[in-house]
């Protein structure tokens, strides 16, 4: 389908010419005189109007859709990267267990894209946090080997109600 203005001597558009192939020998030539513009730019508008709405729906769901798929990627890359951290424990002798700890640290920080990744235990006498296991991006200060309660109030009492914290700063 073609569709081209009509218009006079003066420029004026007086209809609308539409040519018509239907894939054979034949071609038909429709010629709309101007009385009718009116009704079908109407129509025109109409169908636009229709046309911009479903298109921003349609971009909007795809939009959606690649959210979608972009969370379930990254929740199958931390799936993959547990499994392949809690595999390589397996038959693992006691000797190389600190090691595999450690290795796992640096994979997890990795893979969340952070600079360090520390676990730590209570004292004893739950008075401070003893660093178990480290790892540290090349070039940063390594954590203390031990922090005392009274220096993270706040941390330390998230950890002994047991809920999960985080901090975006090691002076935070």
């Amino acid at each position: 389908v073609t569709l081209a203005a009509v218009r006079d001597a003066q420029g004026v558009l007086t209809g609308l010419r539409w040519l018509v192939w239907d894939g054979s020998e034949r071609n038909q030539m429709i010629e709309i005189p101007s009385g009718a513009n009116h009704e079908l730019e109407r129509l025109v508008e109409v169908c636009t109007v229709e046309l911009r709405t479903s298109n921003e729906q349609l971009r909007q769901k795809v939009t959606e859709l690649e959210r979608a798929e972009t969370a379930v990627e990254e929740r199958l890359r931390f799936e993959t990267l547990l499994s392949q951290l809690s595999t390589r424990f397996l038959n693992l002798p006691p000797s190389g267990v600190d090691r595999q700890i450690e290795h796992g640290l640096q994979r997890l920080a990795e893979f969340l894209e952070v600079d360090r990744s520390t676990m730590l235990e209570f004292s004893e006498d739950k008075t401070q946090l003893r660093t178990t296991h480290s790892w540290t991006v090349a070039g940063w200060e390594p954590v203390p080997a031990a922090v005392a309660f009274d220096l993270v109030p706040w941390a330390t009492a998230k950890m002994l109600q047991g809920e999960i914290f985080l901090f975006s700063q090691i002076s935070d």
